[in-house]
């Protein structure tokens, strides 16, 4: 499996955006740093979240586990979440 930083940080922006949230908003809400957020929505970050931070952000951005797993390029573990949502 491999870590797929472009597709998982447009999904993240993407879904900050359609919420009106603003990067500051979603560190309020997730207790991750601001930088960290830019550098994901970017591609530029170095590895994939904890899952458990994964599974917050997700909730924050109403978006599935699947839906991040995917973006991340973890389909087969995304597929085992399909339809869950945090």
């Amino acid at each position: 499996m491999s870590f797929t930083n472009v597709a998982f940080g447009l999904r993240i922006k993407a879904a900050r955006k359609r919420l009106g949230l603003t990067l500051e908003d979603v560190a309020a809400r997730t207790g991750l740093h601001i930088a960290g957020l830019s550098r994901l929505e970017h591609g530029a970050a170095a590895r994939l979240l904890p899952p458990e931070q994964i599974v917050v952000l997700a909730g924050v951005l109403n978006l599935s586990l699947h839906e991040m797993l995917t973006a991340a390029g973890f389909a087969s573990l995304g597929d085992e979440c399909d339809g869950v949502r945090s």
